[in-house]
């Protein structure tokens, strides 16, 4: 079995080498003034990050918003965690943990983690774990005029038709929330599980595409924001509000394409799961619980993580080709490929020291791991402590990417907003 394991993986790394030097031989032939340049000195890559941390030491907000976002998070779970064991230890159901060794599986792990935080930066703004959200979400679904109200006082000119796409997206998630709802009550009331099931995962999409939306907006705002920041002009939030209305719809798009592929992993799994919880909640027994084959559960579980790094590492500056103007999603994706093939070796040696900064935390983890036993309190309070500075990081990798992006991709933004721009 371990001979059989070790063939296929060599397979395919054999298959990724070839296939990864082929693409690099096309970069290079494509692009043979710009590809193979790199940076002139590694105080070109410190300086990036030397902006970013400038730029929040001067507007600190921009790092404890997330923070708190994901402290509310952790707040709400330790109690309840606390609270669920102590039922279980009162039923004599309590049960030991042990501390997993620090391995090479753990620490790559902990590498591809960090690879996947890369995009961390444009989702900490609005996470979807946080309480605020999940109070925040309902309410402007059920009373949409507390987002478009607010909207609606920056929106002007070109801004009109952003503002119009968020008003009508909001009025039709507004409208599948009451033919989901209330069928959702009655067949809670009726004890309907497999209703129950369907309904709540139908819910639990709308409320994804929502935040979705939520993100599109606070995001945009935040790298018009920050570009001001990159382009040496004093910040204005109510411009920046504007820049992000004018590319909510492109964005909105790339993050709900973009989310498939980085979450696959994550969302499968779950919502294979989901309907076995709900109808033991109802005392009612699954006859077959719906699996996938063994061969396709071990692809998502042991290899997709590593696709889904590679995918975040492709695609993390893609939301700034639309600071210069609303490319579409078609043309955002090919300008941050031209942008990563002109600027190859410097684009991954940008990128590689961002997994370096991000993997940081996720070592503390691993290493903490092996002294603190898994699923206790004190377990929980470490992955708090870890996961908060991991957004903070990410934070900091945003905008160090936004200023290489300005540095070497050319404009960041429309120069009514970004104070002008410069072409590298």
């Amino acid at each position: 079995m371990v001979h059989e394991t070790c063939f296929k993986a060599i397979v395919l790394g054999s298959f990724l080498v070839v296939g990864s030097g082929y693409l690099v031989v096309r970069i290079l032939r494509k692009y043979p003034g710009t590809a193979r340049a790199g940076f002139d000195s590694f105080d070109d890559v410190r300086g990036f990050y030397a902006f970013a941390l400038a730029g929040i030491r001067d507007h600190k907000w921009l790092v404890t918003v997330p923070a708190v976002l994901v402290l509310s998070y952790y707040f709400i779970r330790i109690p309840g965690f606390l609270h669920g064991r102590s039922i279980l230890e009162s039923y004599g159901w309590a049960f030991e943990s042990e501390t997993v060794a620090v391995s090479l599986e753990g620490l790559l792990g902990a590498a591809v983690a960090a690879g996947r935080m890369l995009f961390g930066g444009h989702e900490v703004f609005f996470l979807g774990i946080s309480p605020l959200v999940l109070i925040l979400i309902p309410i402007i679904l059920i009373r949409p005029s507390v987002l478009t109200r607010r909207l609606s006082l920056y929106a002007g000119g070109d801004d009109m038709r952003g503002f119009d796409f968020v008003r009508e997206t909001v009025s039709v998630l507004r409208q599948i929330l009451l033919y989901v709802g209330v069928p959702l009550i009655f067949s809670i009331i009726l004890r309907q599980p497999r209703i129950i099931v369907c309904l709540i995962v139908a819910a639990g999409g709308l409320f994804r595409v929502t935040v979705i939306l939520m993100l599109a907006i606070v995001t945009g705002g935040i790298m018009f924001y920050a570009s001001r920041l990159v382009s040496g002009g004093p910040p204005d939030s109510r411009a920046a509000l504007r820049g992000s209305l004018g590319i909510t719809r492109s964005l909105f798009c790339l993050y709900l394409i973009l989310t498939i592929p980085l979450s696959i992993d994550i969302i499968i799994p779950a919502a294979l799961m989901f309907p076995l919880s709900v109808s033991t909640f109802f005392g009612v027994t699954v006859p077959e619980p719906v699996q996938l084959p063994p061969k396709l559960w071990l692809f998502l579980v042991v290899y997709w993580k590593y696709i889904a790094a590679f995918i975040t590492a492709a695609t993390a500056c893609a939301p700034f080709m639309l600071l210069s103007g609303d490319r579409g999603v078609v043309g955002a994706f090919r300008a941050n490929f031209d942008f990563i093939g002109r600027h190859f070796v410097k684009y991954l040696t940008f990128i590689g020291s961002g997994i370096f900064l991000l993997f940081l935390p996720e070592l503390i983890t691993v290493l903490l791991q092996s002294v603190i036993p898994y699923n206790t309190a004190a377990e929980l309070v470490v992955t708090m402590i870890t996961h908060t500075i991991s957004v903070c990081l990410a934070v900091v990798f945003l905008l160090a990417a936004l200023k290489f992006y300005h540095d070497y991709g050319g404009v960041t933004s429309d120069s009514r907003l970004a104070g002008g721009s410069r072409q590298a």
